[in-house]
């Protein structure tokens, strides 16, 4: 029997949004009335099988459920609202992921909304960047990263959202979009934010809304120097494949009260120049100037340049080498924890 009156939410990201803390809340504890289907899911609690299949992804795996056995599954729950939700969906093309997603649901959904947090150019840059060093992924020098990221006209927003627009229109679906703004979210919690967004009263049943911990800036600078000894040694495999040791040991040592990395002023600008117009647009989407605001206030509180931290960096940079060259003495970085006054 088909859900007449059933809401489908298409949670499309972004990356570095707290989407795993939101996946993980609706996985271990859905709303009543509300389905998180289990079909689709893959490497964690997301629906990264649902977006790898529209995205026409070798990742996909029919046997972790397809788009079609989900809507099974809301045909058979029969629920008020289902959520699909991916940040993989961030690298998708609209033009071919809707589509196919409406065909998929349009029998058994009644209305559809995508829903879309969206960080500030400079703090989803940099996270994006410690997110890439921390699971071995190169480029780990910052410049080159830059370089990959800004070239092409720049990282941004506004044309991917249009295009789900545009794509979306035709279908009656709501395009939503919110910023993933410590200030302006909800009790300053994206979990928070999530259930404001979707019309839920009860707060959403959580573990731990921080799945994916930061590093501080020298256990980014231990990463991105032993990922690129073994890549220069084994190949972007080898740093891969190493990653989990390096940023564990990188966490152990440099946890805790250690400064958190920021972009230099020349970096800063770098990144406003090629972003401005795009925040711009943004901000005209959204009404208000939040995005523009926030690249000037990142080169406004940027660092003037990139000086070691002493001494965490000189010791980060010796137990680097000696981790890549297969050392074993990573208990001295330990034993250089910040001491906190008394």
């Amino acid at each position: 029997m088909f859900a007449a009156m059933t809401r489908l939410l298409l949670h499309i990201g972004d990356h570095k949004t707290g989407t795993s803390s939101i996946q993980q809340a609706f996985s271990n504890s859905p709303p009543d009335g509300w389905l998180y289907p289990v079909a689709g899911r893959a490497d964690g609690a997301g629906h990264q099988n649902l977006a790898w299949q529209v995205g026409v992804d070798k990742r996909f795996d029919p046997a972790k459920g397809s788009l079609l056995d989900a809507a099974q599954e809301v045909a058979r729950a029969a629920p008020d609202a289902v959520l699909i939700s991916s940040e993989a969906f961030e690298f998708k093309k609209p033009a071919l992921a809707v589509p196919m997603i409406d065909a998929a649901f349009r029998k058994v959904a009644s209305e559809t909304t995508c829903l879309v947090w969206l960080r500030p150019h400079a703090s989803r840059l940099l996270a994006s960047f410690c997110e890439r060093v921390r699971r071995g992924v190169g480029p780990f020098d910052r410049d080159a990263f830059l370089d990959k990221m800004l070239s092409g006209g720049g990282f941004g927003y506004s044309k991917r959202i249009e295009s789900w627009r545009a794509a979306s229109a035709p279908r009656g679906w709501e395009v939503s979009i919110r910023p993933y703004h410590a200030p302006t979210l909800k009790d300053q919690d994206v979990i928070a934010d999530f259930a404001e967004a979707v019309g839920l009263s009860e707060p959403l049943k959580t573990r731990d809304a921080r799945i994916n911990r930061s590093p501080s800036a020298p256990a980014l600078r231990m990463m991105q120097i032993c990922c690129a000894a073994f890549e220069r040694r084994k190949g972007s495999r080898g740093a891969r494949h190493r990653a989990a040791q390096i940023s564990r040991a990188a966490m152990e040592a440099f946890g805790g009260d250690w400064p958190k990395p920021a972009w230099t002023t020349a970096e800063a600008h770098r990144i406003r120049e090629a972003c401005i117009r795009d925040a711009e647009r943004m901000d005209a989407m959204i009404g208000g100037n939040l995005f523009t605001a926030e690249l000037d206030l990142a080169v406004s509180s940027a660092s003037p340049d990139r000086r070691p931290l002493e001494p965490e960096t000189e010791i980060a940079l010796a137990a680097a080498a000696d981790f890549a060259a297969g050392g074993q003495r990573l208990p001295l970085v330990a034993a250089a924890a910040p001491r906190k006054a008394a």
